[in-house]
């Protein structure tokens, strides 16, 4: 009796407070993440990027290796260069700024959230946001879209606000979100909250509230916060800076006026969101098609409610689908909009479809179960690591007491799903990731330098590449792109160099004496696969590459 009276309190206990609990795990694992190395390639340069701006007190003038930059907008450079002034360079104070825009991001889609939808369905919203794979992937190998998504919110939280309150503040944090999302992805940060509301304003027919005067005091908030950023683009590449920012790199994708162009398919990011959004994706589909069966039957005249999310996810996915350049983390940014959807069509589901929110909660338990059996499996198989199944043993433990003392079909899936997930990534974040980055080669190498006190300005990469060679290493990047160059430094000082097999078989055919100090295999961390993850043909699509200590002399044939 008194086992069943503590099992229905448990299941009672409200569920804000046990979702703080799945909320704990999951910063839990981005913390976990925070502290591994930089991947290349995108993030290890914008690292590399702030440490030199750091460095050289260039605050308003970006360069890469030494040449003016123009492609990526500053906040993301600033933020972390910041950071590094305050905690010194790390990978921690690195990936610190993303952390926080993620919280930002976060507590918007709840506040948003909060606006039109109960308190828990705002809870629902904001841990499906924090839980679902990208935001996992984006902590770990940071992303600008991160902080555009943290402006978008940001913007579309203050100006719902806004109509809803009409308080003039609200109206000048918007005009900071969209200062934040400009500054992160140039006008995308604009266009893309617009098409959320804008989307809500036609289908309730709000047109007094549309074409209200008082947006124009936003302009000078933008305008105010974009000013550096624009001084600074002047400077270095006068009118071409100013129309790349603004044309160029974002409409200009659609086009035809950007250089940069892929062969994805039109489908590219629909079918890379259903993965991104992993586990919710499940709940999404159905809150879609409810969502727009809702707005077909009310020829599209609903009144009440809010439209704003489902503008937001529909219309970023057909914008950003028009580009001709797509990456998989630039359609990340609907993310908070899926999650309301989903939050909301779970909420009407636990009155209109009972019995099926109940199949979905065993579902999708399976799934969880799954998911912590595949993260078994992954480094058992992968990267055999024991001390990780006591992880994913209490992982276990904790998604069938979630289950089982949860409440409603809501709890019982969020929370076991939510915990499973989270304990998840917290095992990439501790054993997969420092393994897999292990095999960036270039790091290791730098480390192995910097103990055996050589002058850095004497470390060259011959036929090898990457950022982390500046942040990790605080020095230029010296590269000897053919055997020419490496004539050229022979004869003036001993040096040491980092080749693949193939400039080690130049200095080989020139009979160079080189030492080998260490040799490394060596294998992109962004391009797994099924061959590199089998420990049997690892070996095959697995580089080596070697530092060597080269002799002062006149070498070669």
């Amino acid at each position: 009796m008194a086992d069943s009276n503590l099992i229905h309190r448990l299941r009672a206990w409200p569920f804000e407070q046990k979702a703080v609990l799945v909320a704990v795990l999951t910063l839990l694992a981005w913390l976990a993440g925070a502290f591994v190395d930089v991947m290349e390639v995108d993030a290890a340069q914008y690292a590399a990027m702030s440490r030199f701006m750091l460095e050289q007190d260039s605050w308003l003038e970006l360069y890469n290796r030494g040449v003016p930059y123009l492609d990526k907008p500053p906040l993301i450079f600033w933020a972390t260069a910041l950071s590094f002034k305050l905690l010194g360079i790390s990978n921690f104070a690195f990936k610190l700024p993303s952390l926080l825009f993620s919280l930002l991001t976060i507590f918007s889609t709840w506040r948003l959230a909060r606006r039109f939808y109960q308190p828990v369905t705002a809870w629902t919203a904001a841990l499906m946001l924090a839980t679902c794979q990208a935001f996992f992937l984006m902590n770990q190998d940071v992303k600008t879209d991160m902080y555009l998504m943290a402006g978008i919110l940001l913007t579309v939280w203050q100006v719902t606000a806004f109509r809803l309150d009409g308080r003039w503040w609200n109206l000048l944090l918007a005009g900071v979100g969209i200062g934040i999302g400009m500054l992160s992805k140039g006008p995308l940060g604009l266009v893309a909250p617009g098409l959320a509301l804008g989307f809500d304003f036609v289908v309730r027919r709000d047109w007094k509230g549309l074409f209200n005067w008082r947006w124009l005091a936003v302009i000078p908030v933008v305008g105010l916060m974009l000013w550096p950023m624009c001084q600074g683009l002047w400077w270095q590449f006068g009118k071409e800076g100013i129309e790349f920012f603004f044309w160029t790199q974002s409409f200009g994708r659609i086009t035809g006026d950007s250089e940069w162009h892929n062969s994805a398919d039109p489908f590219f990011l629909v079918h890379t969101f259903a993965w991104a959004f992993l586990p919710w994706t499940f709940l999404l589909l159905p809150a879609l098609w409810d969502k727009f069966k809702g707005l077909w039957q009310k020829k599209f005249r609903p009144g009440q409610g809010e439209f704003i999310s489902l503008g937001g996810f529909i219309l970023l996915m057909v914008a950003l689908s028009l580009s001709r350049f797509k990456l998989p983390h630039y359609i990340f940014v609907v993310a908070p909009f899926a999650a309301i959807l989903s939050a909301e069509w779970v909420e009407n589901a636990l009155n209109s479809r009972p019995k099926f929110l109940k199949v979905m909660a065993v579902a999708l338990l399976v799934m969880a179960l799954l998911i912590l059996a595949g993260s078994g499996l992954l480094l058992g198989w992968a990267f055999p690591t024991p001390q990780a199944f006591w992880l994913i043993g209490g992982g276990t433990v904790l998604v069938l007491l979630g289950f089982l003392f949860s409440g409603d079909a809501r709890q019982k899936i969020i929370l076991p799903v939510g915990t499973a997930i989270a304990t998840f990534n917290l095992v990439l974040n501790l054993y997969f990731y420092p393994q897999l980055l292990n095999y960036q080669s270039i790091i290791p190498a730098i480390r192995k330098v910097e103990e055996l006190g050589f002058q850095k300005d004497r470390f060259y990469a011959y036929h090898v590449g990457g950022y982390s060679w500046e942040f990790y290493g605080g020095t230029v990047y010296h590269n000897l792109p053919d055997w020419w160059a490496v004539q050229k430094i022979m004869p003036l000082f001993d040096f040491m160099c980092l080749a693949n097999d193939e400039g080690k078989a130049e200095l080989d055919f020139n009979h160079v004496p080189y030492e080998i100090i260490e040799t490394y295999d060596h294998h992109p961390a962004q391009r797994i696969s099924g061959k590199f993850l089998n420990p049997n043909t690892r070996a095959k699509v697995v580089k080596k590459t070697y530092l060597l200590k080269v002799p002062r002399g006149f070498w070669g044939q």
